[in-house]
C-alpha cells in the first residue's frame, strides 16, 4: 500500500493557520455552504443519532471542525487522530476553543502500531477525504472498521474528483490529481469496495451535494488564481443550476462520495 502524500502536503496549511480564522471560517462553511448543510443534516446526524453513541474519533481530523460538530449534535466525547504535528496543534488549539478535551488529539500515522490498542474501541469512526490518498483504499477502510465496536458506525467520505473538477485540476494544479486516488471515484468502485467487506453492513452509500468551487484549486499562478477568482463569484449560480437542472438529467456535479455503516 502507497501513501500518495507526504506531510510536506498538509503541513503548510496548518502552519499558516490562525485559529481565530479556522474557526470562524469552519463555522461560516458549515452553516452557509449547501453541500456540508446536507452532508450533516440528511445524511450523517439522521443515521449517527441511532446509534447512541458515546464516542467518535476522526481519521485525519485537522483543523477538527467535524469533531466539535459531533460533539455539539450527538454529545459524543471527540477523539482525533492527526498525521502532521501541525495539524495537531491546531485541532488541539479548536478543541480548547470548544470547551474539549485537547489530550484527545493524538498525533501519530494512522497505520501506527502505537494505535492498536485503539481497535474495537470508539462508537463512531469517520474521515472526511482521507481513503483517496492510498493506492489501495481495501486496507485503509478495513483499518476504519478495526478501530469501531461491534455494532457501531463508520462514516467515510470521498471527494469526487471526475469530470469538470479532474479536468480543471488537471490544468491548473495536477499535483491533487497526483495525490488522489480518483479511480475508486469512478462508476461506482468506491461503494462496490465497501459492500465487499464482510464485517460491515451499508446503511447508506450514495453521492452528496452539487457544484462544488472548493474542489477547483490552483497553483499560485495568475491565471489560475483568477479563474479561481471567477468560479468563486459563479458558484451560487453554478450551483443552483447543478441542483434544479443538470441533477435530475443525469448530468449534476456532486461533490462527494459517501458510505456509512455499522460494524457486524
Amino acid at each position: 500500500m502507497k501513501r500518495l502524500t507526504e506531510k510536506d502536503d498538509w503541513s503548510p496549511d496548518y502552519v499558516k493557520a490562525d485559529i481565530v480564522q479556522q474557526l470562524a471560517a469552519a463555522e461560516t462553511f458549515q452553516r452557509t455552504n449547501r453541500n456540508a448543510r446536507d452532508l450533516w443534516d440528511c445524511i450523517l446526524l439522521p443515521i449517527l443519532r441511532t446509534c447512541n453513541a458515546r464516542t467518535a474519533v476522526e481519521i485525519g481530523s485537522a483543523p477538527g471542525q467535524n469533531l466539535v460538530k459531533l460533539a455539539k449534535e450527538l454529545g459524543v466525547t471527540p477523539f482525533g487522530i492527526e498525521y502532521t504535528e501541525e495539524g495537531a496543534r491546531l485541532n488541539r488549539e479548536l478543541f480548547v476553543r470548544n470547551g474539549l478535551n485537547p489530550d484527545n488529539v493524538l498525533c501519530e500515522d494512522f497505520f501506527s502500531p502505537a494505535l492498536d490498542s485503539l481497535a474495537g474501541t470508539f462508537d463512531i469512526v469517520t474521515s472526511f477525504g482521507f481513503v483517496e490518498h492510498f493506492d489501495e483504499p481495501v486496507p485503509v477502510i478495513k483499518r476504519h472498521i478495526d478501530f469501531c465496536r461491534v455494532g457501531g458506525y463508520v462514516a467515510i467520505s470521498i471527494p469526487n474528483i471526475q469530470g469538470i473538477y479532474y479536468f480543471w485540476n488537471k490544468v491548473f494544479n495536477p499535483r491533487v490529481i497526483e495525490t488522489h486516488n480518483t479511480a475508486i471515484m469512478r462508476n461506482g468502485v468506491f461503494f462496490a469496495l465497501c459492500e465487499e467487506l464482510d464485517n460491515f453492513e451499508i446503511i447508506f452509500s450514495g453521492s452528496n451535494g452539487a457544484f462544488e468551487y472548493g474542489l477547483l484549486t490552483h497553483n499560485g499562478s495568475l491565471i489560475s488564481r483568477a479563474a479561481v477568482s471567477i468560479m468563486r463569484r459563479l458558484a451560487p449560480g453554478l450551483c443552483l443550476f447543478d441542483r434544479l437542472v443538470l441533477a435530475p438529467l443525469g448530468a449534476g456535479h456532486p461533490s462527494h462520495l459517501i458510505v456509512v455503516g455499522k460494524k457486524r
